[in-house]
């Protein structure tokens, strides 16, 4: 077993649409946000490797500002 930890930035691009009848802000909004994020790997074997990851981003919306969102991932990773 490993424990990992993750802090950076994310450059991200969003696009909103909606009806024009709904009354919320549409259009594109993009730029920096932080990022952070930690795992858990477990060696399965010399080559095989099982990864769970949460992570957090920071996007712009627009009319909106800055929301996160989150993310979990649960992967297999393969060295050779």
């Amino acid at each position: 077993w490993s424990a990992f930890f993750k802090l950076g930035g994310t450059y991200g691009r969003t696009k909103v649409t909606a009806e024009d009848a709904s009354g919320l802000p549409t259009g594109v909004a993009k730029g920096w946000g932080g990022s952070y994020g930690a795992g858990l790997s477990y060696e399965v074997a010399r080559s095989s490797v099982l990864v769970l990851e949460w992570e957090r981003h920071d996007f712009r919306f627009q009319g909106q500002g800055k929301r996160e969102v989150q993310m979990t991932t649960l992967g297999y990773r393969y060295k050779f």
